[in-house]
């Protein structure tokens, strides 16, 4: 009996196939001289305007996420979250 492929992270794929093509041209890039970091507030957006990676704080917590998320709906939707199990502290 043959059985069916176990994928273990199946938003991994869609992350590659379809996010990461969408910042790899960014709206901003950043250059050597510059960072990204939880006090500067800034974010990236993609080159459609569609996505924006940034740090964020969820609601009333004081820990530290680092996201992709929907520009242009007005609720924020999170599509990605780094290490959500170990957030950063400011």
């Amino acid at each position: 009996m043959r059985s069916s492929p176990n994928y273990h992270h199946p938003y991994t794929f869609v992350f590659v196939v379809i996010l990461f093509p969408a910042l790899a041209v960014s709206y901003k890039t950043l250059l050597a001289t510059e960072s990204l970091t939880i006090s500067s507030n800034e974010t990236i957006v993609s080159h459609n305007e569609t996505f924006e990676l940034g740090f964020f704080t969820p609601g009333t917590s004081s820990r530290w996420y680092l996201g992709i998320w929907y520009k242009k709906i007005p609720t924020r939707t999170y599509v990605w979250v780094a290490n959500r199990d170990n957030p950063l502290s400011h």
